[in-house]
């Protein structure tokens, strides 16, 4: 049975991402990190090919201020390549986020919403077997892939691997356990314990660089989870990292307690999802400043696998003809505006670190152009000389990489889907707060540009606002504010052309207009 006939199958037995856990795995117990793979290692000729190979390495609920605590990622790839500082994931959670990365398109058109239910996951994603390993393949590339996939992927059969993967370490099962891997291997579970995910995919990384090395080009990504917190018999906890990592933060204060917008005092202004939060208690933010610790050192074995991966290209005389580009899949909140999560259209949600290092790419520069997780797509397509199957809704960032005249977007979509099995499992706010009213396909919508973010609420119908250029922490919606009615009537307009757009959603619009003089 093939993967797209198992969706309705799936879908059954997606009720929520702590009975994943419980699922039995099969296969081989205590598995060396290394085992499974031919053990020829490739020289690094080029055999007159141009092309670069291309990684992609994207963290999952990274914030931007995360990127901070990895020193040799911030050397080796923003140090000899390009960081891009407004940096935005449109649909800032794990699934639909990833959906991005395979399709180039916004949840509208590629199906996952969220990440679950009828409209998210793995089984929501629409024509699996057109995505971007597929395009790559035929354009002669040999594909890997190594770590988390698609949410809910791990409830199928092992065998059903995706179209368009050479080489398949897909985490299996136990995916949200940090010390218990198991990988779904070309077909076969392997079990990897007492190892943390992110040197078992470093590890691997290692051996399939090995493999993949020579005249032909390679796509490898490789998808950790760090540092998303982990699944334990209590609930959400935070991640564990290696022995040598381990209590390298200990001490460390809450990062965001000298945020301006962290245990916002006053949220009358704020939807209902936020609302109805009452303030953090001691206790809570005693609990938020242990998950960010063990965020951070999580961190660490990301920021080792990066070194590695770095020194591993270059033994292979592969390094200065491969484009690096490190990600994640959205950003995350611990305690701004009363919130532990993601989803949400605030500003620590939606903005995600990006660097991009590799041939033809400057080294050492900043940009400052507003770029999203949907333009990674048409980057690699664009690097690699493939073609897409599908009609793309971003634009290759090569061009802002290399010239700050480069345009960026003017207004960018951002949007969540309902709530479902999984969304907000790690939130201190009740999935049923997210959830909006029966019938809707949409939790928010909404768009933001370099000044202005704007979000509406499908079931309820409330709106907010935001100048950051007065109020950089969203402190205060100015949603009903006069003065802005006009700017809100303009940006909620963008949101209903935006939000059935289709390849042709980076647009030029007419300049919005300042708030109203008083």
């Amino acid at each position: 049975m093939t993967l797209p006939t198992r969706v309705a199958l799936a879908m059954s037995v997606l009720l929520s991402l702590a009975c994943l856990m419980l699922l039995p795995v099969t296969g081989a117990r205590g598995a060396s990190v290394d085992a499974a793979l031919p053990t020829r290692v490739a020289g690094g000729g080029h055999g007159g090919n141009a092309r670069p190979n291309i990684v992609l390495i994207s963290t999952d609920d990274q914030t931007v201020r995360d990127l901070e605590s990895m020193p040799r990622t911030r050397r080796l790839l923003g140090g000899h390549g390009v960081r891009f500082v407004n940096a935005l994931s449109p649909h800032p959670l794990c699934c639909p986020a990833r959906a991005e990365m395979l399709t180039g398109q916004f949840a509208q058109n590629n199906g996952v919403r969220t990440n679950a239910g009828p409209h998210g996951g793995v089984g929501a994603l629409q024509r699996p077997n057109n995505v971007l390993p597929v395009w790559l393949k035929k354009a002669g590339y040999r594909t890997a892939f190594i770590g988390k996939y698609l949410n809910g992927y791990e409830s199928f059969d092992a065998e059903d691997v995706p179209a368009g993967w050479d080489y398949w370490n897909a985490s299996y099962r136990h995916v949200y356990d940090y010390d218990d891997v198991r990988l779904d291997q070309d077909g076969r579970v392997v079990r990897y314990p007492g190892v943390v995910q992110a040197d078992v995919y470093a590890r691997r990384t290692d051996r399939l660089l090995g493999e993949l090395a020579g005249p032909r080009p390679f796509f490898l990504w490789q998808s950790q989870l760090a540092p998303h917190l982990q699944l334990q018999g209590n609930g959400w906890e935070a991640p564990t990292a290696s022995k040598r990592n381990t209590g390298t933060f200990s001490g460390h204060p809450l990062d965001t307690l000298d945020v301006p917008s962290f245990n916002e005092r006053k949220v009358g202004d704020k939807p209902a999802s936020i609302r109805d939060r009452r303030r953090l208690h001691a206790a809570a933010i005693e609990r938020l400043t242990t998950l960010n610790r063990g965020r951070l050192e999580s961190l660490q074995d990301v920021d080792d696998a990066v070194a590695r991966l770095v020194r591993r290209l270059k033994e292979l005389g592969e390094y200065r003809r491969t484009l690096v580009i490190f990600t994640s899949d959205n950003g995350f909140m611990l305690g701004e505006h009363r919130y532990l999560g993601k989803v949400l259209p605030y500003e620590e949600s939606v903005r995600v670190p990006l660097l991009i290092a590799g041939p033809k790419v400057p080294d050492g520069v900043v940009r400052r152009q507003s770029v999203t997780t949907v333009d990674l797509v048409p980057t690699i397509l664009a690097a690699a000389g493939a073609s897409p199957g599908r009609r793309l809704d971003g634009h290759s960032l090569l061009p802002a990489a290399r010239s700050a005249k480069a345009g960026g977007w003017d207004t960018v979509l951002l949007q969540a889907g309902p709530a479902g099995a999984g969304d907000g499992g790690d939130s201190l706010i009740p999935s049923a707060a997210l959830r909006p009213a029966r019938g809707y396909g949409w939790f928010y919508r909404g768009v933001r540009t370099k000044r202005y973010t704007y979000a509406r609420y499908t079931g309820s119908g409330e709106e907010e606002l935001y100048d950051r250029r007065v109020d950089p922490w969203q402190l205060k919606s100015v949603a009903d504010d006069p003065r802005y009615a006009a700017i809100n009537r303009i940006l909620s307009r963008r949101t209903e052309i935006l939000g059935t757009c289709g390849g042709d959603c980076l647009r030029t619009w007419r300049p919005v207009p300042g708030p109203r003089r008083r």
